[in-house]
């Protein structure tokens, strides 16, 4: 159960990386197909760019 309520778009990212990997047989998707979902989402980078170390 979750600790707290998910809000509409994080259930949208779950059913879409739920459904993809039913689609593809992916127990684990790797990143590059995580950010594949999340682009057919209409994700779009903004800003400068980041090494991700935060």
């Amino acid at each position: 159960m979750n600790e707290y309520p998910l809000s509409p778009d994080e259930l949208d990212f779950i059913n879409c990386i739920n459904g993809y990997k039913q689609r593809h047989g992916r127990p684990f998707p790797t990143w590059s197909e995580v950010l594949h979902v999340l682009r057919a989402l209409g994700y779009k980078k903004t800003g400068g760019a980041s090494d991700g170390a935060d």
